[in-house]
């Protein structure tokens, strides 16, 4: 909208709860939720999908269950995996809200891809580079 001086975005809402809904309502969502999301987020990561507002009240989770990503107007993609500063800066942004950080705490470590997602560490080939 050039005589605001600001860019709009319109599109379809997508059925469903934000992850941040169904945590703040305490409503019923599947118990490897938080799992699903992280590897979610792992997934884009490796499309090369950098999406600077990545938090828990922009992924919706369908009532397939399946999740997906809403107010993407700073999304951007790229023909490669996320590169190390990327990732990090997407993690730190997910994990600033101390609620949002608390609820993906609540995984166990069984899976030890995820370990470095939940930390904000790298491990070696985990995200397409190496060390």
């Amino acid at each position: 909208m050039p005589e605001l001086e600001r860019d709009v975005v319109h599109y379809q809402a997508l059925p469903g709860h934000t992850l941040r809904q169904l945590r703040e309502e305490q409503m019923d969502y599947p118990k490897d939720l938080q799992k699903q999301f992280l590897m979610f987020v792992r997934r884009i990561h490796q499309l090369g999908v950098f999406f600077r507002s990545m938090h828990l009240g922009n992924v919706v989770l369908s009532p397939d269950e399946r999740l997906g990503l809403i107010d993407i107007a700073d999304l951007k993609v790229q023909r490669r995996p996320l590169n190390r500063w990327q990732v990090q800066r997407n993690l730190r942004h997910i994990m600033r809200y101390p609620e949002d950080a608390e609820w993906l705490s609540a995984i166990s470590f069984s899976d030890k891809l995820l370990e470095p997602y939940l930390k904000g560490q790298r491990k070696s080939g985990l995200w397409g580079y190496a060390r």
